[in-house]
This record gives structure tokens, C-alpha cells and sequence, in this order.
């Protein structure tokens, strides 16, 4: 008879293994994303890649047709299956795919018959481009469907395949059409990645459970679901609004030249998207079974310290890395170097914020986190308006954005420390252990700008000085995280459960 304890310790390094294996294929997408991103960067030129990211932005607001079904479902199977009741797991699934087909194909058919009466967008230039782009709105939403149904089902072996399988593809091809065949070319190629990867996921089988229309689970899963896609809704609004504010109030130009730091500078969210996608399935089977707020006090502390040691030595490397790539490879985009590093050390906010907001999900505590997240987009849109407005350009657009970011994380880890009912005293020192890696990078990263940072060398003396910055800093990080570690032991266990790495990878390939 296995004892609890073994379940306990066997479910810890499951999830471990499971965060390592997914981690790696996270990485290594958003590696080629963000070479594909640099690649149409330099091939479409600042006016084009405008219009591209206009498209990016259409295509993530547009995915929250299903109206929350998708959150329900990541949230509501893994809980049913934590209580034993697997058919409720299976009816849900059956009811929102039936939703998520036919919501997706009457938003699609909405959106082409206003494009096609809609001078202003649909004209001669780009007519092609955005009619490819509402059939790509379609599959991609059966993909994202496939996607989170293997999430909420644990199994990131098989998402770990399809993830790298669409990046490489929509990378490698997508950039040799774009090359020869502009946007059109890589639209084409995106489309067909999706539709690639659907039948791939599937192997040989269909991933897509039988549709089967139930209105009131429908009814159930939406008044679950809203709120939880409403607040993801907000924080997409709150990450892009940025953007949003360019598109509206300045040029194509200006999007695309600040568009391209986004593609370096969100490679600090690598870290926290993993790890809390593989945790709320596990977080939710916790809090099914016991039901008190207080057990998962674990999942928010442990992770999110993790997050913030693991992240600063990137965050300090990227802010003194980041004008390589623009200043040397794309200097026609060289005038968002500094808003990238804006919005490096801003992003550090969003970083430990994105397990608190989990826990406030997982407590039922959606509609309060909506509420915060307006206040946090509010905050920035209105910064970010007032910033362009008295000329402050793509720079003030960064500052302004940064001062949402504060604000939501500021807001959800208060709220979250008080859902787990932890003391005072225990959140301060927290938050104090949490704050320390962020105040030590950010004095080491200015330090080291400002002495061994050039101006007017060549590229080799550049990439030479910035080198030997990003390793001192990553030296001097690494013994501020062996010396608090040797204290607190909070990478312990981890460090110590890295070989069952081995054994899920065997398991799953």
C-alpha cells in the first residue's frame, strides 16, 4: 500500500517533471517566435509590421467569442476529475466544443461582412490580407480549444509537440513566404501551420471531443467562465493597451518600430506562463478535495519567489542586451530601444503578479480580480493617453504602460495574500524576499550601463562590453540566489527532483 506521504511527494515531482518539460518547449517556441518576429521585422520594414501587429491585435481580442467557456473548462475539468465525477469532466468538454464552433463561425462571418463594407480597412493594398486573416481567426480557435483541453487534462507532453511543431513551422516557412510573397505569403503559411498541428495533436486521431449542445451546463460554464475571461480579457487589454493607443492616436510607423522591443522584452514572461499553466490544474484537484483557502498558500509563495530569482538576472541581461539586435540588425527600428527598456524593468510587476491572479481564481474570486485588472488598464490607458498628447511619443507610451503594471501587481498581491488568510508579519517578509533580487538588478544594471556601455564603437566592441556586462551581473545575481537559497531552501527541493525530468520524457516520448 502506497502511504499518503508517497502520493504527496510523487505528485510534487510529477508536477516538477511536468513544469521542466513544458518549460523547455515554451523556451524554445518563443525563441522562434521572437526570431520569426525580428525576421518579418526586417523584412516588411516599419509600415507593414505596423499593420501586422494591427492584425496580431484583431486575432487575440477576437478569441474571446467563446465567452469564457475555455477558462471554465481549464477550471472546471480539472476540479471534477479532483472530486471523481469524470463524466461531468467529459460533458463539459463535449458542451464547449460545440459552443467554441459554432460562436467562432458566427464571429468570423461577422467580422469578414464588416471588413468587406468597411472602406477604411478593406481596400485594394491589403483587401487579401485581412480575408486570410478571418478564416485563420476560425482555426486557430479549434487549435487554442485543442490546446487548453490537453492542458486541463495534464497532459503537456502532447502540447509540448504541437507548441513546438506551430513555431517552427509558422517560423521557418512563414518567413521564407514572407520574404517572396510579402504578408500574404506568411498568412498563408500561418493558417496552414494551425491546421497542421490539429491534425499532428491528434495522431492519426481526433482530438476534438462529439459536439453536444447542453444549455444548461452552456448557461453554468459561462457564468463561471465570464468573469475569468472578462479579467483575462483585461490583462490582454492592459499587456497590449500600449499598442492600442499607437494604433489609434499615431502611425502605422510608430506601431510597427514599438512594436519589435515586444518581441525580446516579453521573454521575461517565460518563467511565470509556464510554471503556473502546468500549477492551476494541480491547484484546482487541491482545492477540490479539501476545499480550505489556506492549503494553497504554497502554490502562491513557493512559485512566486521562485519567479522572482529566476527572473531578474534575465530582466537585468535583456535591459543591457536588448539595443544589440535593434541597433546592429533593424536600425530602422532603433528608436524603440528605449522604450524596451522601459518596459523590461516594468514587466518584473507582471512577473509576480501572474500567481496571485491564479490564486484569486482558483478561490473564486473572479469578479474581484476583474475589478482590479480595470482599475490597472484604466490606469494605463489614461497615462498613456496624456503621455502622447503632450508629445511624449513612444517613450511616454512605455511609461505609461509601466505605471498599469505597477498598479495591477500591487493590487493583485495584496488581494491574494489576504484570500490565503496569511498574517501580516508573513507577508511582509514575503513580499520583502520578493522585492530583494528586483532592487539588487536593477542597482547592478544601472551601474553597469553606465560604466561599460559605448556610444560610438562598432558592433564587436559593442556585443564585446555588453557581454561582460550581462556576466557580471548574471555572476553577481547567482550569489545573491545561492545565499538566500542556502537560508530559505526554496530551490531545494526543486534541485533535488530535476532527474524525474528523465522519467516523464520517457513516459510521454
Amino acid at each position: 500500500m502506497i502511504s499518503p506521504a508517497n502520493n504527496v511527494a510523487d505528485a510534487e515531482r510529477s508536477a516538477f517533471a511536468h513544469i521542466s518539460y513544458f518549460s523547455i518547449a515554451h523556451y524554445l517556441s518563443e525563441a522562434l517566435f521572437i526570431i520569426r518576429g525580428l525576421l518579418l521585422a526586417r523584412i516588411f520594414g516599419p509600415a507593414i509590421f505596423g499593420i501586422w501587429t494591427e492584425m496580431k491585435l484583431v486575432l487575440l481580442f477576437l478569441q474571446y467569442a467563446h465567452l469564457g467557456t475555455h477558462e471554465a473548462m481549464i477550471r472546471e475539468v480539472p476540479y471534477a476529475v479532483g472530486r471523481g465525477d469524470r463524466a461531468r469532466a467529459d460533458n463539459i468538454k463535449r458542451t464547449v466544443i460545440a459552443f467554441n464552433l459554432s460562436s467562432s463561425a458566427v464571429t468570423a462571418i461577422g467580422i469578414f461582412t464588416i471588413l468587406l463594407v468597411s472602406e477604411k480597412v478593406w481596400n485594394a493594398d491589403i483587401q487579401g490580407s485581412w480575408s486570410i486573416l478571418v478564416c485563420i481567426f476560425f482555426i486557430s480557435q479549434v487549435y487554442w480549444f485543442i490546446h487548453l483541453k490537453l492542458q486541463a487534462e495534464k497532459r503537456f507532453g502532447r502540447i509540448s509537440k504541437i507548441m513546438l511543431g506551430f513555431a517552427l513551422c509558422s517560423t521557418v516557412l512563414g518567413t521564407l513566404c514572407a520574404y517572396y510573397f510579402s504578408i500574404e505569403g506568411f498568412l498563408l503559411v500561418l493558417g496552414l501551420s494551425y491546421f497542421v498541428m490539429l491534425v499532428y495533436a491528434g495522431e492519426g486521431h481526433s482530438l476534438i471531443p462529439l459536439p453536444n449542445w447542453n444549455t444548461p451546463l452552456l448557461r453554468e460554464l459561462i457564468k463561471t467562465g465570464f468573469p475569468i475571461m472578462a479579467s483575462g480579457a483585461l490583462l490582454i487589454l492592459l499587456w497590449n493597451v500600449d499598442k492600442l493607443a499607437i494604433w489609434l492616436l499615431m502611425s502605422k510607423e510608430d506601431l510597427g518600430i514599438y512594436a519589435v522591443q515586444s518581441y525580446i522584452a516579453n521573454t521575461i514572461m517565460l518563467v511565470p506562463s509556464a510554471v503556473s499553466i502546468v500549477l492551476y490544474p494541480r491547484v484546482m484537484e487541491t482545492y477540490g478535495k479539501t476545499g480550505i483557502p489556506s492549503d494553497l498558500e504554497r502554490y502562491l509563495t513557493q512559485p512566486t519567489l521562485i519567479m522572482s530569482y529566476l527572473a531578474c538576472p534575465l530582466l537585468g541581461i535583456l535591459f543591457l542586451a536588448l539595443h544589440l539586435p535593434i541597433k546592429w540588425l533593424l536600425p530602422k527600428y532603433v528608436l524603440a530601444i528605449v522604450p524596451g527598456q522601459i518596459l523590461i524593468l516594468a514587466i518584473f510587476f507582471m512577473v509576480i503578479a501572474r500567481m496571485p491572479a491564479n490564486m484569486l481564481i482558483s478561490l473564486n474570486r473572479q469578479k474581484l480580480l476583474l475589478a482590479l485588472t480595470g482599475i490597472s488598464v484604466l490606469v494605463g490607458a489614461v497615462a498613456d493617453y496624456i503621455f502622447i498628447r503632450i508629445g511624449e511619443g513612444i517613450i511616454g507610451v512605455a511609461v505609461g504602460t509601466s505605471l498599469g503594471f505597477i498598479v495591477y501587481s500591487s493590487l493583485t498581491m495584496v488581494s491574494s495574500l489576504h484570500a490565503v488568510k496569511m498574517s501580516i508579519k508573513r507577508s511582509v517578509s514575503f513580499l520583502v524576499l520578493v522585492a530583494l533580487p528586483y532592487v539588487v538588478v536593477l542597482s547592478l544594471a544601472g551601474i553597469m550601463f553606465k560604466l561599460l556601455s559605448v556610444t560610438d564603437a562598432g558592433w564587436v566592441s559593442d556585443f564585446v562590453y555588453t557581454s561582460i556586462s550581462c556576466l557580471l551581473i548574471t555572476a553577481l545575481m547567482g550569489v545573491l540566489i545561492y545565499a538566500v537559497n542556502t537560508k530559505f531552501h526554496f530551490f531545494q527541493r526543486s534541485v533535488a527532483e530535476v532527474q524525474d525530468v528523465q522519467v516523464f520524457l520517457r513516459a510521454e516520448l
